[in-house]
């Protein structure tokens, strides 16, 4: 075969397309993208307002139940 038979997206929007194909959810991302980082934050708030996490073992169980809580939504979206 013949590299002439496909040799990738030429458009800036099928570049764009073909950049994201690995991606299936975006679950074990490590950062929150920009235009969802307000609602993580509204979350975030709203559960450290209820749990007041005192101390820095608390914080890390709480950032775990965040992190938990928002990869649920996520995926159920």
């Amino acid at each position: 075969m013949s590299a002439n038979l496909s040799t990738g997206p030429r458009t800036e929007e099928g570049k764009a397309k073909s950049s994201q194909n690995a991606r299936k959810h975006g679950l074990t991302a490590e950062s929150i993208p920009a235009d969802l980082r307000p609602v993580f934050n509204h979350l975030r708030n709203e559960l450290h307002a209820q749990c007041r996490p005192d101390g820095p073992l608390e914080e890390i169980f709480f950032d775990k139940l965040v992190t938990a809580r928002w990869n649920m939504l996520r995926a159920l979206a």
